[in-house]
Order: structure tokens, then sequence, then C-alpha cells
């Protein structure tokens, strides 16, 4: 079985979905087949991952030593994978000049000169130009290029008057904010033992139809994770968790300045298997060692995650049913939203992680937001503490570290229900501003004990 073959058994679609070719048919489900299906899927499968592990090693081969040492140590999670290039000042700023100069010659006629029409701080800045840099390897003729796809992106999924300025949660339409709220992609709250982020992706949560507006939910979050300089000088590992194929266009993302450090695909379908098998064949021989398929049931799949270093407790999914736990991402949100509407809403131009003048958003208390204060009795003060009696028995059986996972989760639960825990701003205003997660935490806590001494 050579890659034609593999190439020759699907077509791919105009929405990058796969379709099997008529002529090299697979067994399907029927109701008169299974136990036929079940024997024929088990052999190609075998089949399958044979010729999988012969092409990584083929792929492999084609590395040098040291890009064989570092691609397997990015996989595995081992260290940080590959030697941090040391950013010496004289250099990156050597690197610098040397990217602004190809740009000042190859800008003409560009969306570039639209960019820094629209907004010459953000593309000019440091940061920006630093996080294209890091991204690709410190190349300044590679981050040029990469610039330039960039700003194509953005004009293709937003409009010409954003291309080149950050884009914000109030760029995003009704349907991308609700993909976005989804979960279908998130960063998750931990990290593999190399200490870098995992990008989980969970397709059976997406419930917004519009290509479109998904792809521009993505762009925002890939986006807001490489914020993070150690993200960008890492890389973040990426965790493909679904038991379908799914219809989606993340190429267009990959024009974005991103550092994978590895991939991996949980499925439980072998048909899905064979897709994604295929879809590796096609990859640069670089770019292959980075990826891994994995396929058999959800905690096979977490298993076979932990050989490379990622948790079984690192993704957001329910320990019992391996259900979407949303409760972080949701704080993210919430947390992203507050952010902007503090730092950028009143500015006319952004750069990031440039400090800003910070002011207060006063905040209009909603019907399940938790006030703090003396005597509060919002509707959301009055659930929470419908959630601490319902979880008072076990907050009081269980050992101290126990108890701050529970009150953990009525935080979440007041998220899931649309509420904040909001305090009044003590500058005499009184306005309402948005506590920590911490300190939402400790809220909860307080409340078990005082619901304790009520029922004494």
């Amino acid at each position: 079985m050579n890659t034609s073959f593999w190439k020759s058994c699907l077509v791919v679609n105009t929405d990058d979905t796969y379709t099997y070719q008529p002529d090299r048919p697979i067994p399907r489900s029927s109701p008169s087949s299974s136990a036929t299906e079940d024997v024929t899927g088990s052999v190609i499968y075998s089949s399958t991952r044979h010729q999988m592990d012969k092409f990584l090693a083929d792929s492999m081969l084609q590395l040098s030593v040291q890009e064989r040492e570092n691609a397997l140590n990015d996989l595995h999670g081992i260290g940080n994978g590959r030697d941090e290039v040391p950013e010496d000042a004289a250099t990156m700023n050597g690197l610098l000049e040397k990217l602004d100069k190809i740009l000042n010659a190859t800008k003409q006629g560009t969306l570039y000169e639209q960019a820094e029409r629209n907004d010459p701080m953000y593309v000019t800045s440091r940061d920006f130009r630093m996080m294209f840099l890091r991204t690709c390897d410190y190349d300044p003729e590679a981050s040029v290029h990469r610039i330039f796809k960039f700003l194509a992106l953005q004009q293709s999924l937003f409009s010409a008057g954003k291309v080149g300025k950050k884009i914000l949660l109030e760029d995003l339409d009704g349907e991308a904010i609700e993909s976005l709220k989804s979960g279908a992609m998130q960063i998750s709250a931990s990290t593999d033992r190399a200490g870098r982020k995992i990008l989980f992706l969970y397709p059976q949560a997406y419930k917004v139809m519009n290509t479109q507006s998904d792809t521009r939910a993505r762009y925002y979050i890939l986006m807001a994770l490489m914020e993070s300089e150690e993200v960008q000088r890492k890389g973040f590992v990426g965790v493909y968790f679904s038991s379908a194929n799914s219809k989606n266009d993340n190429g267009k993302l990959l024009d974005l300045p991103l550092r994978l450090a590895g991939f991996h695909a949980c499925v439980s379908d072998w048909r899905i298997y064979f897709i994604g098998s295929v879809a590796i064949h096609s990859f640069p021989s670089s770019a292959v060692p980075k990826f891994r398929i994995h396929c058999g049931s959800d905690m096979e799949c977490l298993y076979q995650l932990g050989s490379f270093g990622i948790p079984l407790d690192a993704l957001p999914l329910s320990t019992d049913t391996f259900q979407l736990d949303n409760g972080y991402h949701i704080e993210w949100y919430r947390q992203r939203l507050q952010m902007e509407r503090n730092q950028f809403s009143s500015s006319s131009s952004v750069v990031l992680d440039s400090p800003t003048s910070f002011h207060r958003m006063t905040i209009m208390p909603g019907p399940n937001d938790v006030l703090l204060g003396h005597a509060r009795n919002n509707g959301g003060n009055r659930v929470l503490r419908s959630i601490v009696a319902s979880l008072l028995e076990e907050y009081n059986s269980s050992p101290k570290k126990l108890k701050t996972a529970i009150a953990n989760k009525v935080v979440k639960e007041i998220a899931i229900l649309g509420g904040r825990f909001l305090k009044p701003i003590s500058d005499g205003t009184r306005g309402w501003e948005e506590i920590s997660h911490f300190e939402a935490v400790q809220k909860a806590s307080k409340t078990f004990r005082n619901c304790r001494r009520k029922y004494k």
C-alpha cells in the first residue's frame, strides 16, 4: 500500500471534507453486515496503522539527527522540545531591522499599506513583529511572507477596515460569539508536562452552521493563545477529540503566526482513523512527525495521550462521561470580555502587551449575578445559596483539599448560568466590578460556612 493508494481512496470536497472514491469502496455500517464489517474494519485498521508507522519512520529519516530529536522531544513533551534561541537585545534588534527593511522594500501595493493606514501602531509594534519572528524560527524573510498572508486572512474573514488591527470580541458577529462560547475550541486550564499550553478541539460542540463565523471564532481563540510570549517560544499542543468526521476550514488558519509543537487526533471509528492517515500523507515531511492519530475508546485515547506527556486530567472533559466541561472556558471568555472592555473599548489603537491606561467599567448587575456585600438578595445570590444548600452535606464530609474543589464547582455553576461575582467599586461611584476567580471561590466557601452555621 503506497502513497498513491492512500490518495486514490479519497477525494477532497470543496468544503475540505473527504469522500471515499466509488471505485475503492470501504465497508460501511449496515444492519446485515455488522459482524463482517467488524472483521473488515479490524483488518483495514491494522493495515492502516502498519502503513502509518512505516510512513512516519520514512519521514523521520528525511530529517537531520537534530531535527528528529527536536521533533520527538516536541511530541513527547520532553523538556522544551527544542533549544530556545537566546533573545539577546543586539541579535533581536538586528533581526527586526532586517524585517523592517524587507517590509519597506516589498510593501508597495500590498495589504500592509492598508494595515499601516488602519492602525500603524499595531503592525509596526515590536510585539507584533516578534510574534512572527518567533513563530517563523527567527527568519525575517519568512516572517514578512507570513505577515502578508496573515493580513490577507484578516481581510477575507473580516473586512478591509479590520486589516492590520487587533480583532476584539466586539468585532465578532453573533454566530461567531456563539461558536466561541460553545467550547468546541478552547485553551485548556492545564499544560502538558513540558509546561506548554493545550489547545483542545471538540467538534461535537459546534452548534453554528455558518462556517465563516466558526472560522472567525477560531481565529480569535488562536490569536489570544499566541499573545503569550511563552507560547510563541515554546509552542502549544493540539488535541482533537471526536467520534465523527467534521466539516471545517481550519486550513485557512494556517496563515496565523502559530507554533505547533504537536497535534493528537483521538477518534473512535477506524474510518476516521483511515481518513486522517490519508490526510497526514499530504503533509510536508518536516510536519509529519508532529502529528499522531489515536484510535480507540475515550479512555484508551486518554491513556495514549498520557504517554505523550498530556495528563488525563489536563483536558476539559468530565472524568465519568467524557462530556465537555466548559466551566473554565466560560470563565476565560468572561475575563477576556472584561479585559477588553477595560482596556480597549475606548482606545483608537491597540498594541500587544503594551501598558494601557486602566479605567474601571461600571457594570450593570444582571439577574444571575452574585452581588457581594451585606444582605444582598439578587437572583444570583439566591441561586448561590440554593446550590450551596444542595452540596452542603458533601462539603461538610469532605477533607479541606476537596472543599476547595466543591467551592470551585459552585463558581462554575454560576458562570454556566451566565452569572458573575460582582463587588461595589470603592470610589463612591455606586458602580460594580467583577472579582477574580480566586475571590469568587472564597466567596463560595464563605457561603458554605455561613450555611453550615445556619443549619446547626
